[in-house]
Formats: C-alpha cells, structure tokens, sequence
C-alpha cells in the first residue's frame, strides 16, 4: 500500500480506496450483517471525491476534475 504525500489529496485518497479495497477482500468471509456493505462504503468515497472534485480518469487514476 502506498503513503500519502502530505497535503496532496489525490494520494490520499488513492491510499484510502487501496485500504477500501483491501477491507472488501478481507469481508467476503466474515461481514456482520450490522457493518456497511463495500457499496456503501464506495458510494461515500465517490460522494467525498465528487465534493474535493476529483474523479478517476480512464484507466482508474485519481484526478482533478476540469
């Protein structure tokens, strides 16, 4: 996984989808019915991008929105 840059949004937020990822891999076995699904833990993530306005590009890179 890689580290943040200090105060570089898009490296922060690429560290916290590999995390967001990593998590979804790790619940397929054991998720409580109780615990945010991986949809909505990705749903806020976007929601969170689309208010600092970054998107993904085409091959899935982590940019600022035109």
């Amino acid at each position: 996984m890689s580290k943040p840059t200090n105060f570089s949004i898009s490296e922060s937020l690429e560290v916290v989808w590999e995390a967001v990822h990593q998590w979804s891999a790790d619940i397929q076995e054991h998720r409580d019915e109780h615990e945010p699904t991986e949809d909505d833990v990705k749903l806020a993530m976007h929601w969170i991008m689309d208010e600092l306005n970054y998107t993904f590009d085409e091959v899935g890179v982590i940019i600022p929105k035109l």
